[in-house]
């Protein structure tokens, strides 16, 4: 029998291969990245690396990037630099792996350092939990090393290690703009705390301390507190500008199934306890109240589908722990009973998880594959003076563009509300444009847009239409199955 230390590194193997293997196989499904930003974030690295970090972003003319620019995601970017040498959509990819693997080994020393029954079989319920839970954090983007940041912030804030929060919070807000979180998790502890002798008011005040420094002590100081406002009060303008969809809330009836079995086992525990009164530990007190907050806010914002799971299923792991921990699973193995609660659940497991793995094929990325973008985008690098402006037919258009070409600027691009921000008359004028509202676009293309070259994929019809109907359109000076392009 191996000793209890061989038992645990087997363990942290066995996850290590079993998730590496999980985020491979999603990142095969397609040739290009799941999502799209990332391609702009792959490139954003390999430019730092090659250029120094910048101090201005003129590839986004029309946008608060060309005059207040802010790199929100700066040691992101710097982590993501080893990961550009070499073909960038397997660097990203293999990025995907790398910390997604690593966000699910942090959450299962969360387990092994509190000594929870039964870590690995909570870890396997965490990769069985949700298809876009698993997606999302494939991304070449910031989830997955925010996601790590927030389970290290965890384990700090279950050991009461609370002056390590000044540190981790500090370096939080150098990785990425959702750093709020660990103030969330530090108010968290605080509040459960309340429930107790010894209160923490000081894990507030190192959290708040550290989020400080990393804001003022910043590359990018004081543009950063700027961005970081205007991006945080963008909800207020939600009825004038739409964004990507995973800033809006799935439909009540999605919510639930994209993220089922995390509610069954939150339901199942809140049973457990309203049945049987008992009283939770400090930790799980921590982790109910933290889980709680980011379950609201994944009802109204659907990218929190990257946290809630994990903070779900380390409640209901804590929270059960004390009743698992005296579970003898060989003698219960040996009585009928036993047999049919065990074989249960490893059903229920095992049926989740084919369900999400079924279900992620469904999140590939079709329309958004780097071909659709690469032939169009090699024209325009080669065929057009560097820092020509390229009218694009679609916001999102940006970042496969950029990822194939630097050499140009664009007018919109991650965020439609950069452009509303720059100057919300343009962006009305823009609005009507793609959607081929427009009486005359193409002077108003190149008159106030500036613009040397019009984009478009073949499949934004509206917008196409509305360029043919302008008695001044030449033919395209390239085109191929995806994509047009035309020269003012």
């Amino acid at each position: 029998m191996p000793t209890k230390p061989q038992h645990v590194c087997l363990q942290y193997a066995a996850i290590t291969v079993l998730a590496a293997a999980l985020f491979t196989w999603i990142l095969t499904l397609t040739p290009g990245l799941t999502g799209v930003d990332g391609y702009f974030h792959i490139q954003f690295s390999k430019s730092i690396w090659q250029n120094g970090i910048p101090d201005t972003f003129s590839h986004l003319v029309y946008t608060i990037y060309a005059t207040n620019f802010a790199d929100d995601h700066f040691l992101f970017h710097i982590i993501q630099i080893p990961f550009t040498f070499g073909n960038l959509i397997t660097g990203a990819k293999i990025y995907g792996v790398v910390f997604g693997t690593l966000s699910i080994l942090l959450f299962l020393l969360i387990l092994q350092s509190n000594q929870i029954r039964f870590a690995s079989i909570w870890t396997l319920i965490l990769l069985a939990s949700s298809a876009p839970f698993l997606f999302r954090l494939s991304m070449a983007r910031a989830p997955s090393i925010s996601l790590c940041m927030l389970l290290l912030a965890t384990y700090l804030a279950l050991a009461q290690k609370d002056r390590w929060f000044i540190l981790i919070s500090a370096l939080y807000v150098w990785f990425y703009g959702g750093f709020p979180l660990i103030a969330v998790l530090a108010c968290s502890a605080f509040g459960a705390s309340l429930f107790e002798q010894k209160k923490r008011p000081q894990i507030l005040l190192y959290c708040g301390l550290g989020i400080v420094l990393g804001l003022i002590v910043h590359p990018y100081f004081p543009h950063n507190i700027v961005f970081l406002f205007k991006s945080y009060t963008q909800i207020e303008f939600a009825d004038v500008v739409t964004a990507g969809n995973e800033d809006y809330p799935y439909a009540s009836s999605s919510a639930v199934r994209n993220a089922l079995l995390p509610w069954a086992l939150t339901l199942a525990t809140a049973t457990y306890f309203f049945l049987t009164p008992k009283t939770l530990s400090s930790s799980a007190r921590i982790l109910f109240i933290f889980s709680t907050i980011i379950l609201c806010m994944y009802m109204n914002v659907r990218r929190f589908v990257e946290y809630w799971p994990v903070f779900a299923v380390l409640f209901s792991a804590f929270a059960l722990n004390p009743h698992l921990i005296q579970y003898d699973l060989k003698r219960n193995w040996s009585t009928h009973k036993g047999k049919l609660t065990i074989s249960t659940v490893t059903l229920i497991i095992l049926l989740c998880g084919w369900d999400t793995l079924d279900h992620i094929v469904d999140y590939r990325s079709v329309d958004r594959l780097p071909e659709v973008y690469a032939g169009a985008a090699t024209y325009l690098s080669e065929a057009s003076e560097e820092n020509a402006i390229v009218f694009t037919g679609d916001w999102d258009d940006f970042p496969l563009l950029y990822h194939f070409n630097t050499h140009n600027r664009y007018i919109v691009g991650l965020d439609p509300h950069y452009l509303y921000y720059y100057d919300a008359k343009l962006y009305d004028q823009w609005l009507d444009l793609v959607k081929g509202e427009a009486t005359d676009p193409l002077a108003q293309i190149k008159k106030d847009f500036h613009a040397q070259f019009i984009f478009s994929l073949k499949k934004d019809r509206d917008f196409l239409a509305s360029l043919k109907r302008d008695p001044n359109l030449l033919p395209p000076v390239y085109e191929d199955e995806h994509a047009v392009v035309y020269k003012l």
